[in-house]
């Protein structure tokens, strides 16, 4: 009898345990689901690189901008989508800052410029985090394409230099 009931507790006790192992699991798979599809529905392009910088994500906002399907950047160089003479220099980037741990870009951001698939060069503002998961090293970009930012900026200079000439012009007038 004692033995038994001994075994029936011990039963029991695996099938919580084995229970509570498959909610831990359900969890993490909706946990991870739910940050893919967050990536997948960014309006910004994401790209997470490792430390040899292949791509190892590239969302539905990066092929937008990029005119890259994630399957044709998927494990190549990051550099694929710099023009020159970033795409040449990127690698020598990466290892100083292994290396040393000079900051250039990582957690600071800047306005760069970005190469399409079809070899167009577009404006872009990057900001590149650097994380850990399972004591390896990766990096996340978020990438907005400035491009109408660019031609606004370029617009409102052309009418404040048009402006200057005009008051310049009626002051001259003025004078004569």
């Amino acid at each position: 009898w004692r033995q038994r009931r001994t075994q029936r507790t011990l039963q029991a006790s695996v099938s919580d345990a084995e229970r509570d192992r498959r909610q831990a699991e359900a969890n993490a798979a909706r946990h991870a689901a739910r940050w893919q599809a967050i990536v997948d529905t960014a309006t910004e392009g994401i790209v997470t690189i490792d430390e040899a910088a292949r791509t190892e994500t590239f969302n539905g906002a990066a092929e937008r901008l990029f005119g890259y399907q994630a399957a044709e950047v998927l494990g190549h160089n990051v550099s694929l989508l710099m023009p020159n003479p970033y795409q040449q220099e990127h690698d020598g980037y990466m290892q100083r800052y292994l290396r040393t741990g000079e900051r250039r870009i990582i957690g600071i951001g800047r306005e760069v410029l970005g190469r399409r698939k079809d070899g167009t060069e577009f404006p872009i503002d990057l900001s590149v985090g650097e994380g850990r998961t399972d004591g390896r090293r990766f990096f996340t970009a978020v990438i907005r394409d400035i491009t109408e930012r660019k031609e606004m900026q370029t617009k409102l200079a052309q009418a404040e230099r048009l402006a200057a000439a005009g008051e310049l012009a009626a002051g001259v007038a003025h004078e004569i």
